[in-house]
């Protein structure tokens, strides 16, 4: 409420009802006299209940207004339900919106996981838009994954960028898809300690790649690696290979898709001088596995003074390559080979048996897994489990899966009690022993 009035300039319209006495006060700092202030209250009140009249006249002309505006809404929702009848995409036919939809991916640089661009941006459109996109494995065969600079929490970073890419992985179904990891300081692979690009997908995939010896250049400081090894993008040039050391991996997981010459470049260049832990496993649909696939033997023999386990899932190695590798692992504590259709046989058996003053293939072995054909000895598989236990350090756990090719009687059964029977004795000592059927491709 103001009591001092500093303007100079009169009210354009001064109320007639005002008195002129009281009007000229206005823009001045004079007082007025005691009956012009009763009067002056008298105004006020009156003045202020015309106000409050104004106010709830304007509440329902605005009341008015917002009733017509959903009224005008909900018009122009019908109106624009019965344009959608009426449009032409309407009755545009699957494949020529799909084609539409590829244009719209393939005309980006690069597809990101972004809302704001295609394909998240079309199925944010309708339901049938959203299944269409959903099903054309095409659309998603890109993705280009951004790693800002600066980023403090990688793990977490990762982590959410996983899932992005595990959307893409999963409806582009059974195509080949590119994936490009993109860092505007290039690749922070000197934080890394944890390494995986193996591939969460079908089995019928052919999978290719960059060099993974150029990405593992960059990453000196990984303790753990696994590794999904397809066939590279570009022809490697042996001449050109440089060897990369990996210091502190102590564990290295590999799943091969394709055998292709780049496994043995691949393999030969490696050096892991402290790894502990090596898996290797092939997992094409191919009929069997690959024959003689001795590429990562090489590696094993450099890392004779560390390793403690190592794991062949239906890998095909031929028993001499075998047995001169595992003659080199003499820390070697557990060793699991489980050979493919073409190796079912039961070589290895009899050479990781020893007798007296004979020499010990890994002497330090405590856990064996295998698998071989059901024709193995009974008398082979007791004498290897029978050396092996005689010895110090004696053997843990001993696992055999029989695989059979016959259609007629499966003898597996009678051979399995037979190996219980006579292991009796070590297994009242304290040895594990699980003898399995299994098919011949495991």
């Amino acid at each position: 409420m103001p009591f001092l009035s500093s303007s100079t300039r009169l009210p354009h319209d001064v109320d007639p009802k005002i008195p002129s006495s009281i009007s000229q006060l206005f823009c001045t700092n004079s007082v007025p006299s005691p009956m012009d202030t009763q009067r002056i209250y008298q105004l006020l009140h009156d003045r202020k209940a015309e106000l409050s009249a104004f106010a709830e006249e304007i509440e329902c002309a605005r009341v008015q207004v917002q009733r017509l505006e959903q009224r005008r809404d909900r018009v122009k929702g019908v109106v624009q339900e019965l344009e959608a009848l009426v449009s032409p995409v309407r009755r545009m036919p699957t494949d020529i919106m799909a084609k539409v939809f590829e244009h719209c991916v393939w005309d980006q640089a690069s597809p990101r996981a972004d809302p704001r661009m295609a394909p998240l941006l079309l199925s944010q459109v309708c339901r049938s838009w959203r299944y269409l996109l959903f099903s054309l494995p095409s659309l998603w065969t890109t993705l280009q994954v951004d790693l800002p600079p600066g980023t403090k929490d990688w793990e977490a970073l990762v982590q959410s960028k996983s899932l992005s890419m595990h959307v893409w992985l999963s409806r582009s179904k059974a195509l080949p898809i590119s994936l490009f990891l993109n860092h505007a300081k290039g690749f922070p692979g000197r934080k890394l300690e944890h390494l995986s690009l193996e591939y969460d997908a079908s089995s019928f995939w052919n999978p290719v790649h960059s060099d993974y010896l150029e990405t593992l250049s960059r990453c000196p400081n990984l303790t753990t690696l696994c590794l999904g090894i397809g066939a590279p993008i570009n022809d490697v040039d042996p001449g050109h290979i440089v060897p990369v050391t990996l210091p502190h991996v102590h564990t290295f997981k590999s799943s091969i898709y394709v055998q292709t010459p780049y496994l043995h470049h691949f393999f030969d260049a490696l050096r892991m001088p402290q790894l502990r832990h090596f898996d290797i496993k092939n997992v094409s649909l191919a009929l069997g596995s690959f024959t003689g696939q001795i590429e990562c033997l090489p590696l094993l023999a450099r890392c004779a003074d560390t390793l403690e386990s190592v794991c062949f899932n239906r890998v095909d190695i031929a028993d001499p390559a075998m047995v001169s590798c595992l003659a080199q692992l003499h820390r070697l504590k557990t060793l699991t080979f489980l050979p493919g259709i073409l190796r079912l046989n039961h070589g290895l058996i009899i050479a990781l048996a020893h007798g007296e003053g004979e020499p010990r293939i890994c002497p330090g072995l405590e856990v064996l897994q295998m698998r071989c054909s059901s024709v193995v000895p009974v008398d082979a598989i007791t004498r290897l489990v029978a050396s092996r236990c005689e010895t110090a350090p004696k053997l843990k756990r001993f696992s055999l899966q029989l695989a059979t090719f016959e259609y007629g009687l499966d003898t597996r059964d009678d051979k399995i009690e037979q190996v219980h029977a006579q292991l009796r004795a070590h297994v009242e000592g304290g040895l594990q022993l699980v003898l399995t059927k299994s098919s011949s491709s495991g």
